[in-house]
Formats: structure tokens, sequence, C-alpha cells
């Protein structure tokens, strides 16, 4: 009997932590960028996703061949449902109301850094006849070893 319940003492204790750890460093917790039209132009939007906090979020900014354009921007915790996770990211990302004529296209590379990890996020927005599009499906999530 004093066997089992110390195994399951143990066990909740086990349970415990994690649920710490998992407050302390975001988990799965990750950010990414959404382009919403806001007021006839293109802005992006930074969505948290996961079930805990993302801590010491930094963003970084690179245009299409990796110069840095903007950063790092420092957006604290994340949480979703706080309304705190659809914050706007500064200049580097908004673009004029409508494209310039011909073809253009702009490029961007957003590094999003949480304690947990990063996500690389590609953005494309080509202006077509007079309207901006986008295309940032190409996302990449970095989790780096946490030091014990």
């Amino acid at each position: 009997m004093a066997a089992a319940a110390s195994w399951r003492t143990s066990k909740e204790q086990d349970r415990q932590i994690a649920i710490v750890e998992a407050w302390s460093t975001g988990a799965d917790s990750y950010a990414y960028f959404v382009p919403l039209l806001r007021q006839h132009r293109l802005a992006f939007f930074i969505q948290h996703v996961g079930r805990y906090p993302a801590f010491d979020v930094y963003v970084r900014v690179q245009d299409g061949i990796g110069n840095l354009l903007q950063g790092p921007v420092s957006f604290g915790a994340l949480s979703s449902g706080s309304g705190v996770d659809w914050l706007t990211i500064p200049s580097s990302l908004e673009l004029p109301p409508q494209p310039p004529p011909g073809p253009v296209r702009v490029e961007r590379t957003i590094e999003i850094q949480t304690r947990n990890g990063i996500v690389v996020q590609r953005i494309i927005s080509p202006g077509v006849d007079g309207r901006w599009f986008t295309d940032s499906r190409d996302i990449r999530r970095i989790v780096e070893a946490q030091d014990q």
C-alpha cells in the first residue's frame, strides 16, 4: 500500500513540475503573422498559438535577401484570448494602399523568437492589378534546447 501511495505521489509531483515548466517556458506556444486588410491597407498582426503564454517575444524583419529592416522589436509576452495577441508590427511590414504600376513583389522574412524557440516566416506580397496579395504559408518552427 505504502509503495503504491508513494508512486502516485511521485507521479503527481512529476505532473505538477511539468505544468510549472510549461508556464515558465511557454511549452508548445508560438506566434506567427497574419495578413489583414485594415483601413484599405494591408497590415500584418502577430497571432499567438498554444495553451501557455509565449514569453520574451522578439521580432526581426529582413528583406528578401537577408538585410535587417527592423528589430529586434520586443512584444513581451503573448497570450491567446487576451487581446494582446493581435499587435501589429511597425512599419517594415506595412505596404502602401496600392502597389505601384507594373509587376511588383515584396518579400519579407520574419523571425519570431520566444523563450522556447524561433519561428521563421517568409511572406511574399505580389502586387497584381492594383491590389496586394499575400502568401505566407512558408513557416518553420525551430525549437531550441532548454538549459537545465
